[in-house]
């Protein structure tokens, strides 16, 4: 299988803390402190019901044993054409129909508190596992000057494409910029244009990705490589 179709596939497993999980996940994946005490409650919940429920049985079983001895009792004096006094048969079938009465209503409270168990639990499993996709940055656009539309440029930095590349020329930008930190290579360019586009809008990164494409965590360094440029090129020059 190819990576592409790798990345495509549904990711499962059990949520773990936001501390435990990467950021770009947090929001799918992990639980607040909050959530797991919900969790927690929920469970709890679910193991009252369901020992309510296990508690029942034998009252249950107990209604529907007497029921059917009751219904056997009649069946047998109404066949055999038994000498029993009417008044009798009449209390047999009244105690019949009470029996029936709270046997159905002990069966209707035990499929409601099963109902409500089940409810629980399945709100504890949607606190407790996770099924996504794994997110995919958009391809990289837009860090090259020409790539940019005059529209565009004049809408994101209020200037047009001429001046622009005259500030990039003067600013005296490198072709390539080196992270400190991390060592990652940047085109120059990239990050010129992702540092005006920071300055200007004040955009975090997460936001800038989406128009920009491309992993939010390497706009940082190309940030901090520019500023470190700006920095040093104002001291060689002797403003300051």
């Amino acid at each position: 299988m190819s990576r592409r179709g790798r990345e495509d596939e549904e990711t499962a497993g059990e949520r773990q803390s936001r501390r435990r999980t990467s950021w770009q996940h947090r929001d799918t994946s992990s639980l607040s402190p909050a959530q797991m005490d919900e969790r927690d409650t929920y469970f709890r919940f679910a193991e009252d019901m369901i020992q309510k429920s296990v508690e029942l049985l034998p009252i249950i079983s107990s209604l529907l044993m007497n029921l059917t001895s009751y219904y056997a009792i009649i069946q047998q004096w109404s066949s055999t054409g038994s000498t029993v006094s009417a008044n009798v048969v009449s209390r047999a079938r009244e105690k019949m129909i009470q029996c029936k009465a709270a046997f159905d209503n002990m069966t209707l409270l035990l499929v409601w508190i099963k109902s409500y168990a089940q409810i629980a639990l399945l709100h504890v499993e949607d606190l407790t596992f996770f099924s996504r996709r794994p997110h995919r940055f958009p391809d990289e656009c837009y860090r090259t000057i020409e790539s940019i539309s005059s529209h565009q440029c004049y809408s994101w930095f209020g200037v047009d494409q001429h001046q622009l590349q005259a500030l990039y020329r003067h600013w005296r930008i490198p072709q390539h910029f080196r992270a400190r930190s991390s060592r990652h290579r940047f085109e120059g360019e990239a990050c010129f244009i992702i540092f005006m586009y920071h300055m200007i809008k004040g955009s975090p990164f997460t936001e800038m990705s989406l128009i920009f494409g491309g992993d939010p965590r390497k706009m940082s360094p190309m940030f901090e490589a520019m500023v470190n440029h700006m920095y040093e090129t104002i001291v060689s020059l002797g403003i300051f």
